[in-house]
Formats: C-alpha cells, structure tokens, sequence
C-alpha cells in the first residue's frame, strides 16, 4: 500500500504539464517512430541515414503512437512509467536495507530532483536507462549478498543481470561506467574474504600479484581490440556548443553545490553513517555514483542529465544514512525537551514536538536547495512564463508555425538555426545554420547532415549564396543560437538585418523570424546557383 502511494506521487507530479513544448532531443525518436510506422524504417527524413541510436526506445514510442496516436504526451509514455518505477524500486530497496523513514527520503528526494522530473517527461531513453542500471546494481548486490543461494536463482538473477546491462548499454554507452563502478563494488566486498583465506604472506603475495596481472591483461587486451581506443575517443567528443567545459572537472560538483548544498556538502558525512551500520549497501552507492562522478568530471561533454543515472545511488545512500540514524536522532531530542522542558512540555507532546522538529529541520534545507526552487517553478509555472532556459523554456517552433501559417509554404527555401525542430513544426528545413561535428569532424560549409540532409551554412557569406539564388526564403532562429560562433554569429545576425525583413514573433516563442522576398545581390549568382545544392 505504501509503495503504491509513492508511485502515484511520482506519477502525479510527472502528469503535470506533461504536454511542454518539446525539446529537440525528443524530436528525434518522434520523427524515427512516426516513419517506422509509415514507411517502414527509422528515417526522420525520406532518404536521409537512419536514426538507430536507441532504436529500442524509438520502437517503445511507435508502439504508443500505434496504441494511442501520435501526440508528444503519448511520445512520452514511456519515459513516464520509467520514471515512476524507478522511484518504486529505489523507495522498496531503501525500505528493506533502513526502513521506512530511509526509504520516504530516497524517494521523496527522487520524486523531486528536477532533472528526474525533466526527463520523465522528454520522449527519450535516459529514465529507462536509469531504470535498467539501478536493477541491474541490485541485482548484483543480491548475487552477492543473499547466502545459500539456489543454482536455479543464480541462473536467472545472473541471466537478467546481463540483459539489464545489455539493454542499457544500447541506450547509453556510459554503462561502462557502471559496470567499472560494480567491478569496484565487487572487488571490494570480495577482497576482505580472499584475504582471510589465504592468511599467509606468501599467498598474499601470489593473490596480489595475480590481480595485478589480470589487470595488465585486461588492459592489454582493451589496447589490442581497439576498445581502448574508442573508449578515449568517445570520452574526449564534444559538440560544439559545449565545448567551453571541456577541461572544467568541477563542473559537476558546482552543479551539486547548487543543487544539493546541504547534501553534498556533508556526503561523506552521510557515507560514513551509513556504512556504520549497512557497509555493503553504501559501499554500493558510493561506488557506482563516485566513478560515475570521476568519469564524467573528467569525459569531455558534460551537461547534468548525463550523470541522471547515477543520482539515484545519491538520494538512496542519503536515505539510508537517514534511516539508520533516525532513531538515535529523534531519541536524542526527545531526551534533549525531556531535560529542558520539563514539567513545562506535557510527555504526550513531547514525541510530536520531536517530529516537528525534524520536518522543520528538513525544510529549513529543502528552503536553501537550489532543486527545490526549479522543481517547484516546474509544477507550477507553464512554458510561456518560464523565465531562464533551465529544465523547460525550450523555444515554441510549433506555435511560430501557426502563427506564420502561408509563409512557411511559399517560401522557396527554409533556413534554420535547428533542423529537427524546423522539420517537425514546419515540415521542411533546407539549410542549417548551426555547426555540427561528427566523428569523421565538422560538416564542412554546405555540406549535408546526415540524418535530415539539411545542407550546413554558417557565414554570411554562405547566407548570401543562398538568398541570391531564391526568390523567397524564411530564417528562423532560437533566441540562445543568436550571436553563438556555432550558431548564428554576430555577423550573420548584422547581415540578416540589413538585407532581411524581420517577422514579429510573441516573446515567450524565445524565436526570431527573418524574411526576403525578391534576388539579392550577391554578384556571379549565374555561376553561383546551378551548383547549389
């Protein structure tokens, strides 16, 4: 009954404004869905390469829109009941190692990180992947925790071990990640054992010396098949517009200080409680978030829902120091107005004054969190009104769309500060002004992108090319892409505005919208425009 209430809590507060203005990311499995059901593949553009990242994900989505039609609410089904039951499964595990008070603040805690909520509530794969590696840490705390096990139940824990991982690799590569952080996890639990049985400095000797060894041949082996190789490569890729924090290694403890500063600020506090009294479930927790945290900090492209798959083992640990403490805690107090009280505070108020006491405690630190004040303008405040770009405020191509109705369809050509969004809202885009780097480097100027085979632009000069081989063309551009070297530069924006007729769009669209009707000027058009692609 309990843990029913808490998945409808999660519940609840993901339904609200679950139908936001979407984010570019969720375009992508949303076009990919719509063509699988159409055609038959995963192309977000007729012609163009298919979009198989995550193509598991994209399948769950078509199923929804096959189910339930094709709207971004049903795109995000999934992400939502993902989410939910990950707070079910962190709330149950809790429970079971700190009891229940533990198991509230875990899952009250996840309930409310803002960067659940946001990602419950995109079209896309991370809560599912956050899902799959959070059973997948318990499933191996379980293989290693439960004694006398049957060989039947280790088959089948062992066996679905594999498949969450497998499952959430192909939805994120950072499960590697994981899996190092369990391999610490693991060695660590099984080292005390191997050292109390093999007692004698020279077998100690020999065990070291053969883990040592084991790990010169993993890495060998890694340097040899290449693996090495792509792990660095894919560790030191950045896209453009997240380039500045390459090299800041403090980019996710700011981003937790801001967050979480009384959580984060006593967290080794909070792992030395809980080790006091349940050692393998907050070694657990410590060591999947704390490689995860050290990978990320030092891997190039850094941004806070990269690292949403490992929150969950913060808010669990807190919740277990919390449980295992409570207790002591609350007895302290209780003594603490028995002594200063006295006759003046009746016994039978003393356990509630207590409990108040606490509820203020945690709401006097909930006040000074940075997560609490976005997730309240969260279920609060709709798009239109959300100030900063953070978590919502995602520019409103859909509502530009109807706004400019007929010029859409008359323009000859249609250039875009983004191209999934233009091809969803308007059903067209041509040409990208926005830098883009693959793994074969940066698209050069006029070049294709792969998977909307909108040809790349990203100098005025370029622009002139363009506007001086049609007739009729319309701009449209995201408010945070304007004056962006990898975007619209400043002296692209400077051309637009000379040689262009600016289209009033509502503010709170955060878009801008630029027109030309008539040949521009741009001399040698003749030789120009035939080999334009």
């Amino acid at each position: 009954m309990e843990g029913a209430f808490v998945a409808a809590l999660a519940l609840g507060t993901r339904l609200i404004y679950l139908d936001h203005v979407p984010h570019k990311d969720e375009l992508n499995h949303v076009l990919a869905a719509r063509s699988l059901l159409s055609a038959g593949n995963l192309e977000i553009m007729q012609g163009a390469d298919p979009y198989d990242r995550a193509r598991v994900f994209t399948y769950m989505v078509a199923g929804m829109f096959r189910l339930f039609g094709e709207s971004l609410v049903v795109a995000r089904i999934p992400a939502v009941i993902a989410g939910v039951a990950l707070v079910l499964a962190l709330f149950l595990w809790v429970r079971a190692e700190a009891g229940r008070a533990g198991a509230w603040v875990g899952a009250l805690l996840l309930i409310f990180s803002p960067i659940a909520l946001q990602l419950s509530q995109w079209s896309r794969f991370y809560t599912l992947h956050g899902l799959l590696v959070f059973l997948a840490c318990l499933l191996v705390y379980r293989l290693f925790t439960t004694p006398a096990q049957r060989g039947w139940a280790i088959a089948a824990r062992g066996s679905a071990l594999v498949l969450c991982l497998l499952l959430a690799f192909h939805l994120q590569e950072t499960t590697a990640v994981v899996a190092g952080g369990l391999v610490l996890w693991m060695s660590l639990t099984s080292m005390p054992r191997l050292w109390r049985r093999f007692p004698e400095p020279r077998q100690r000797k020999y065990l070291v010396g053969g883990l040592l060894g084991l790990l010169a041949l993993l890495g060998l082996a890694a340097v040899l098949t290449g693996m090495a190789e792509w792990a660095i490569a894919r560790a030191g890729h950045v896209d453009v517009w997240a380039e500045r924090d390459r090299t800041n290694v403090r980019f996710y403890h700011f981003l937790l200080l801001n967050q979480y500063p009384a959580l984060w600020t006593l967290f080794p506090l909070a792992v030395l409680l809980a080790a006091a009294v349940r050692p393998r479930a907050a070694l657990l927790c410590t060591c999947v978030f704390g490689v995860a945290l050290v990978a990320h900090s030092i891997m190039a492209w850094k941004t806070e829902r990269y690292l949403s798959y490992a929150m969950p083992m913060f808010f669990a640990l807190w919740g277990i120091a919390v449980g295992v403490t409570l207790p002591w805690i609350k007895g302290q107090l209780y003594r603490l107005l028995s002594d200063t009280g006295g006759a003046a505070l009746p016994r039978r108020v003393r356990r509630p004054a207590v409990t108040a006491l606490l509820i203020f405690v945690a709401l006097f630190a909930a006040a000074g969190s940075g997560a609490t004040s976005y997730a309240f303008k969260m279920l609060t405040v709709p798009d239109a009104e959300w100030g900063g770009f953070e978590y919502r405020g995602d520019p409103n191509w859909v509502a530009a769309a109807h706004m400019l109705g007929p010029l859409v369809h008359e323009a000859d050509v249609v250039v875009a500060s983004y191209d999934i969004t233009s091809l969803y809202a308007l059903g067209r885009v041509d040409y990208l002004m926005h830098r883009v780097r693959t793994g074969a480097g940066p698209i050069p100027e006029f070049g294709s992108r792969g998977k909307t085979l909108a040809r790349v632009i990203t100098t005025p000069e370029s622009l002139s090319i363009v506007m001086s081989c049609h007739a009729q063309g319309l701009v449209m551009i995201e408010r945070f892409h304007r004056n962006k070297e990898w975007a619209v530069s400043s002296a692209t924006v400077d051309y637009l505005e000379a040689h262009t007729q600016a289209i009033p769009l509502p503010r709170h669209l955060r878009l801008h919208a630029y027109g030309w009707d008539g040949r521009g000027e741009n001399a040698g058009s003749e030789t120009l425009c035939p080999s334009l692609p």
